[in-house]
Formats: structure tokens, C-alpha cells, sequence
């Protein structure tokens, strides 16, 4: 019989899983089952010693568990939370250390290139509970919420030459889909003139709809409610939606999307992914750093 714990600390899900074999894990995300409508737990695994690859097993990590240390992996199962049985501390080391905990993570324990190896705690995809600052709502108010799809779509407006125009257009997805599919409830926010950037024509929407997250206090039919909304997705065509991802050029030096490989090492089979991936709080602080630098 399986037993799991969670815990929330700090705007974190820290979670500890027992098994009949001692092992733990941390909540991923809540999932539904489609044909059931079930409530399910995606969780990452979390080893104690006895249950790290033998090549793994040293006198010092050995120490290190006598002290309460644990491992984290990259395997996720799921579970039913009937067996969720109780919350316990984790302390994961990458962030503020906690004022009482009972278990602290220093690495992650991957499987790569048929071998066994680690990676720093901080070398992992953190949840977006993490870095996300939710607002929270007045109480005893009803509270709607929407989000926005944007499309833009690019055309040319001339029949003997060509100069691509783009149209931005809004909708809210909230509405069923024979909504939708009215012209009526698609909304023409601009155009992208020839030769303009997207993101300089975006950049006033996107302030707006960062406001639009936060909430406001409406009256509607004689009611006050909170309404909040934010972006769902961008739907363009392929050269747009490259931009709008940031996908780099075939010549870029550093082009992949999920990790740091090198234009000219991606012939290396055996280049550890995990260990140089693109992580979204290390892409942040890289970020901060070109923007705080002086040119």
C-alpha cells in the first residue's frame, strides 16, 4: 500500500511520499481522468539511500542521509490522493532555508547516456508556483475569470507587390466553441505595419493585459464581483510563431530551445542535456544580468 504526504511552504509544494520500500516524492501537478472525471497526483520521485543506484552509494552521501538528506529525480508516477496520509518539511537547498524541517534535497539523480550520475538541486525545472505571485481576491465576492487568445495573421494588402501586414486579433476562449466561431466575438485589435516588429505593436496589450491579472472590482447587474483574466496563447503562422517563441536561426550558436549545446557540438550524443538545459530561473537571471549591464 502506498502512503503520501504533502505539504505547502511559502508558496512551494514540497511534498514527501512513504512507500513500503521507504520511497518519497514531490507534487507535480493535479490531474483529471477523462473517462472517469477521477482526481489524480502527478509526483516526481524522491529516493532515500536505500533506493539510490548502487554506483551511487558512497560514505559520504551515507552520512549525508544519517542527517536527514533525500535525492530527487526526474521519474514521475501518479497516484490517487486517497493516499495522501499526512505533511512533513522539506527543505530544497536551492531556496531560503526553512526554520524547521525534517528531510533536506541537495541533488537530482538521473539516468543519462547508460549511466547513473547527479546534478545540483538548482539544475531543475522549478514549478511555477515558485516564481509566479498570485493576487488574491477580496473575500465574499463572485469571482470571474477569462483568459484572451491572440491571433495575428499577416497578408498582403497589394495585388502586384507584396508588403506583409499583420492583423492582431483578440478573443476570449471562455466561450463555447460555436461562440467563437462567430465574427462577432473576434475583435481586431491592430495592425503590424510593413517592416514593424510584432512585439513593439504587442508590447501596450501585453502591459494591459499584465493589469488585467491582478483583478479588478467590478459592479455587474447591480452586483460587485472580482474580475481577472490573463493570456492563454499566440496562434500565427510559422515565421511569426518562431519570433513569438524566440526560436533562434539556423546559424545561432547556442539555437536549441532546451538546453545550452553549442552550434558546433551537435553531433555529441553524449552531451548531458539535464545538466546544461535551459532552466526558466537560470534564463531570468541571465536576463537580468544583460539588462543590468553597461554598454
Amino acid at each position: 500500500m502506498m502512503l503520501f504526504t504533502f505539504l505547502v511552504i511559502s508558496s512551494r509544494i514540497v511534498i514527501k511520499i512513504q512507500m513500503k520500500h521507504g520511497m518519497h516524492g514531490r507534487i507535480v501537478s493535479i490531474l483529471r481522468v477523462d473517462d472517469t472525471q477521477d482526481t489524480c497526483i502527478k509526483i516526481e520521485r524522491i529516493f532515500e539511500f536505500g533506493l539510490l543506484p548502487l554506483v551511487l552509494k558512497s560514505k559520504h552521501r551515507k552520512a549525508a542521509s544519517n542527517d536527514g538528506c533525500l535525492w530527487m529525480t526526474d521519474d514521475t508516477i501518479i497516484i490517487n490522493p486517497i493516499n495522501i496520509l499526512s505533511k512533513v518539511d522539506i527543505w530544497l537547498s536551492d531556496i531560503n532555508e526553512l526554520s524547521n524541517y525534517q528531510y533536506f534535497i541537495n541533488e537530482i539523480v538521473y539516468y543519462i547516456n547508460g549511466r547513473w550520475i547527479t546534478r545540483p538541486i538548482d539544475l531543475r525545472h522549478q514549478h511555477p508556483v515558485e516564481y509566479i505571485t498570485i493576487q488574491n481576491s477580496p473575500p465574499n465576492l463572485p469571482i470571474y475569470k477569462f483568459f484572451l487568445d491572440i491571433y495575428i495573421d499577416k497578408f498582403g494588402p497589394f495585388r502586384n507587390a507584396y508588403h506583409a501586414i499583420g492583423g492582431i486579433y483578440l478573443q476570449i476562449s471562455n466561450m463555447k466553441q460555436v461562440l467563437r466561431q462567430k465574427f462577432k466575438n473576434h475583435f481586431l485589435y491592430g495592425f503590424i505595419p510593413y517592416s514593424a516588429a510584432s512585439d513593439e505593436v504587442l508590447q501596450p496589450i501585453i502591459k494591459d493585459i499584465q493589469e488585467l491579472e491582478k483583478g479588478y472590482e467590478l459592479e455587474i447587474n447591480n452586483q460587485r464581483v472580482w474580475v481577472s483574466g490573463g493570456l492563454g496563447v499566440i496562434t500565427s503562422d510559422l515565421p511569426e510563431g518562431n519570433k513569438q517563441a524566440g526560436v533562434k536561426n539556423h546559424n545561432a550558436n547556442y539555437g536549441c530551445c532546451n538546453c545550452m549545446i553549442h552550434h558546433n557540438d551537435l553531433h555529441d550524443i553524449f552531451f548531458n542535456i539535464a545538466k546544461h538545459g535551459r532552466y526558466h530561473h537560470k534564463t531570468m537571471l541571465q536576463i537580468a544580468d544583460v539588462k543590468n549591464a553597461q554598454t
